[in-house]
């Protein structure tokens, strides 16, 4: 497959971006509205039980009634992700017909609430991303656990081979997250994919993401350094508003041409319609 054409994307996005900036503007803020209330909620529902004395905090850890604001934690994490998945698929589907040149009103963001299929296809699609991938998680995250109990361990027995120890955890921990990150971004076609066709198998849309990924690893690579300064900026906050359609758009621009690409291979799609664009209202 040819290598991507980055700096066309990204000037795409730019022009795309000035026929829906308003939508793509209030996309950003719904989400961060949600995820504020969500948060707040949480912090009044704990300070409630603390008050009431159904939960307490003893010094370093979680004292009596901890299993309950488990409990609520986890109750709260899947609301928000009942809430939220649906939104991440009707953005990729807006974004994705934005990268066709198609104009969509503002309510594209909300295409998968208007049937039960799309909320409950898009919710069991996610989750076996989620599983996929925290499947993985596992191992860096025990390394880096591990190695920090290590050092900490040696910090006492000998500085000097704790100094050591550090660098080689630093170098080996920064690989292993990096090797995480590749084998993340087979997956960062999927909502584009059934934005393409949700009468697809999750199944099938997994397998075909790692698929389309495959034949376009370094170019993703390079399209995700290539927006890292912009996402440095965002420490300001402000920049937010900006950088997350722009970074939204300019993926989606590369997942039309590479379905395009993969489309004029019915090989590589497995069937001879190739990758279809269907609306999801």
């Amino acid at each position: 497959m040819k290598s991507l054409d980055n700096e066309r994307y990204r000037r795409f996005a730019a022009q795309r971006l000035k026929c829906c900036w308003g939508e793509c503007v209030g996309e950003v803020f719904i989400v961060t509205a949600v995820l504020t209330m969500a948060v707040l909620a949480f912090l009044t529902v704990t300070e409630i039980l603390f008050r009431c004395g159904v939960i307490s905090f003893g010094i370093g850890s979680l004292g009596k009634g901890g299993w309950k604001l488990g409990v609520a934690a986890i109750i709260y994490i899947f609301l928000l992700y009942v809430a939220l998945i649906p939104l991440k698929y009707g953005t990729a589907w807006f974004y994705f017909q934005e990268a066709h040149s198609t104009s969509i009103p503002g309510s594209g963001f909300f295409s998968c609430y208007m049937h039960r299929k799309h909320i409950k296809g898009t919710l069991k699609l996610e989750f076996m991303v989620i599983a996929r991938r925290m499947g993985v998680a596992v191992f860096p995250i025990a390394f880096i656990a591990l190695m920090t109990w290590h050092f900490r361990w040696l910090l006492d027995q000998d500085p000097t081979a704790a100094a050591v120890s550090l660098a080689v955890f630093a170098i080996t921990g920064a690989l292993l997250v990096f090797m995480y990150i590749i084998y993340h971004l087979r997956y960062i076609f999927v909502p584009y994919l059934y934005a393409s066709d949700p009468e697809k198998a999750p199944k099938e849309i997994i397998a075909e993401s790692i698929i389309v990924a495959r034949g376009s690893r370094f170019g993703i690579i390079k399209l995700v350094f290539s927006l890292s300064p912009l996402w440095v900026s965002c420490l300001a906050i402000f920049p937010l508003i900006f950088v997350i359609p722009y970074t939204k758009m300019t993926f989606a621009a590369a997942a039309a041409e590479i379905f395009d690409a993969y489309r004029s291979d019915s090989r590589h799609i497995g069937n001879a319609e190739g990758i279809k664009e269907e609306a999801l209202v």
